[in-house]
């Protein structure tokens, strides 16, 4: 092994965060208008969806233990290869986390309402910034939307279509499509 071998960390594993955003489709409460929420801070990223655990799920259990709110919308995801295998998405997650450096994400379930994940940066921002900025102002990731996402599906229901359904149709459009 050579002393000039590099090897390259990134902030977030960009597989991790795609994991942590399936879930958030996957798992959403669609009876609910929140959005799917992705905040990202100088040293975390935030991911919120509307519910909390479902069925089995309880804090005590998770992640061990898991049930689908959605099941047609779980088993349309595994089907389209977005997702691989039920049950594993979290661990994955923590592994890609670790394996990059970063602290394990934070899964806070204790609301009854939103489900909430924290991811650590690998960078410790608080070395370089003055005491006197706030740490934990988001920038809002939504305002770099591109054009041809509908509207209604980042800035909530414009179009009296909830966004349970707009999902809905885009998934029932590629299996239509596709299969």
């Amino acid at each position: 092994m050579s002393l000039f071998r590099e090897k390259t960390v990134i902030n977030y594993p960009n597989n991790a965060l795609r994991e942590l955003m399936m879930n958030a489709c996957m798992h959403r409460d669609y009876q609910s208008n929140m959005p799917i929420r992705l905040y990202q801070f100088d040293d975390h990223i935030e991911i919120m969806n509307a519910g909390g655990l479902y069925g089995e799920a309880r804090p005590e259990n998770f992640p061990n233990v898991n049930d689908y709110r959605n099941p047609i919308i779980a088993e349309a995801m595994k089907e389209m290869k977005y997702v691989n295998m039920f049950n594993q998405g979290i661990r994955r997650v923590q592994e890609m986390l670790l394996g990059n450096g970063n602290k394990e994400a934070v899964f806070d379930v204790s609301k009854l309402t939103a489900f909430e994940v924290t991811v650590p940066s690998t960078v410790d921002v608080t070395q370089d910034v003055p005491q006197d900025v706030p740490q934990d102002v988001p920038q809002d990731v939504t305002q770099d939307v591109p054009q041809d996402v509908p509207q209604d599906v980042t800035q909530g229901d414009t179009q009296g279509d909830t966004q349970g359904k707009v999902i809905l149709k885009v998934i029932l459009k590629v299996i239509l499509i596709d299969g």
